[in-house]
């Protein structure tokens, strides 16, 4: 059976997705201020389903209230960004991409390796 990578248009898995597809790094917070998914983690783990490798990493919480608190955000790498961004690969599953197989496609990668925001590389 061929599992679906495309979320359906107009859905809370296309609203995340797009957001993390153009380097934005959504937390709990932003999620629901601008994307209005109230919940992205249950989100993430269906996109993830679909072949998406979303990484998950611990964020400050932005309120004063909170110091010392983290808020789990969920972002895109850079690396994968820019080869699903490529139009020869635009559109093909996120499988394809020629990282290691499975959730664990950048394990062993340094921080370096990875950016979280713009394409400013």
């Amino acid at each position: 059976m061929k599992i679906n990578h495309k979320p359906s248009r107009g859905s809370q898995q296309e609203r995340l997705l797009i957001g993390l597809l153009h380097g934005d790094l959504i937390d709990p917070i932003k999620s629901i201020n601008e994307y209005n998914v109230l919940i992205p983690s249950a989100r993430v783990a269906e996109l993830r389903r679909m072949g998406w490798p979303i990484r998950s990493i611990e964020v400050p919480h932005p309120s004063a209230k909170f110091i010392g608190s983290n808020l789990t955000g969920y972002v895109l790498d850079q690396h994968f960004r820019r080869w699903y961004g490529d139009p020869d690969n635009l559109g093909k599953h996120p499988a394809l991409y020629p990282g290691q197989d499975g959730r664990g496609k950048f394990e062993g990668w340094k921080q370096e390796d990875f950016e979280r925001g713009a394409l400013s590389r």
